[in-house]
């Protein structure tokens, strides 16, 4: 029966905070709390739901010494030493932020059983995936969207410190970046510069001190590298194009692809081989699915006559 259905989308605010998801490994993590309760940590939780997160340990608030944290995009790092700030309150830490957000802790969606029981029946799960932010004028409600991702950063007085912040910065839609607890608004070249005069790195060193805002001060031994600064600064300059709209490397190379298996020739081949060779190092693997990764890309490119199994 016709039952006149319809939905609705909303924006609703929320901050991104630091954690450690355990997915066999460990993955540093920029997870998000929304003024509703809603808790973003790869998959959706709301406040109460997330409290068994966490004791199920999907969310750790620490790990053990010479355990290995991953980075995304940069590295593996073998944790040599660790402080953590939030051990054994993590949970209460994190609804401290809903409060900040929500004083009056009002509207807290809770998930309902019949809401479970309904999605679990359409073998559907969603996600609250945060959507970073900046106010484009200083008066009413435009905003430029964008994505954050992980870096190191030193700390003004590092000489003296050796304090090295593990951070984040945000790229938007409109080419510009920021970096998190910093109100200054940058440019691609800035960040260049940031990376040329070593404010920005990417492996710092055993003794340094790390600090992860309101989670860990660690020092930290690099066990697998990733990527290097020309790359890394290649990728910032992607993702500013596909951030922006634009067709970046990615797009191009898989473009490329998609020509090429419909009109197989040399000349095509050629095409998928630079345009390859454009895509960041350490992004190629993202060409293709989690299984494959960029296989029949090189197979096409390196060793044409050997066929795709289907």
């Amino acid at each position: 029966m016709y039952k006149n259905n319809v939905y609705r989308k909303e924006r609703v605010e929320g901050r991104s905070f630091f954690g450690i998801i355990k997915n066999g490994s460990y993955f540093l993590s920029n997870l998000a709390i929304y003024e509703d309760g809603v808790v973003s940590a790869c998959e959706k939780f709301d406040i109460y739901q997330f409290e068994k997160a966490l004791e199920k340990k999907w969310v750790v608030s620490f790990i053990e010494n010479n355990e290995e944290l991953n980075v995304h995009g940069i590295g593996d790092f073998e944790i040599l030493e660790s402080q953590w700030m939030h051990k054994d309150d993590y949970y209460e830490y994190i609804k401290s932020i809903l409060k900040e957000m929500n004083p009056e802790m009002q509207n807290i969606y809770k998930t309902t059983q019949r809401e479970i029981e309904k999605w679990e029946k359409l073998k559907v799960s969603f996600l609250a995936s945060p959507i970073d932010f900046k106010m484009k004028e200083q008066f009413g409600y435009d905003l430029s969207g964008g994505k954050s991702y992980f870096i190191f950063r030193k700390s003004y007085n590092y000489i003296s410190s050796k304090e090295i912040f593990l951070t984040c910065y945000s790229i938007y839609d409109d080419e510009t970046i920021s970096i998190y607890n910093d109100n200054n608004i940058y440019n691609f070249n800035n960040i260049k510069n940031m990376f040329d005069n070593d404010e920005l790195i990417l492996y710092p060193k055993e003794d340094d001190s790390i600090i992860i805002e309101n989670l860990a001060k660690l020092k930290l031994k690099l066990a697998l590298k990733y990527t290097n600064k020309k790359e890394k600064l290649k990728e910032i300059k992607e993702n500013i194009k596909k951030i922006s709209g634009k067709e970046n490397v990615f797009d191009y190379a898989i473009k490329c692809y998609h020509n090429y298996l419909v009109y197989p020739s040399d000349y095509n081949r050629e095409l998928l081989k630079e345009a390859y060779k454009k895509v960041p190092k350490h992004e190629r693997i993202f060409l293709g699915d989690m299984d494959n990764k960029d296989s029949d890309f090189r197979r096409i490119i390196y060793t044409p006559n050997i066929k795709r199994e289907v």
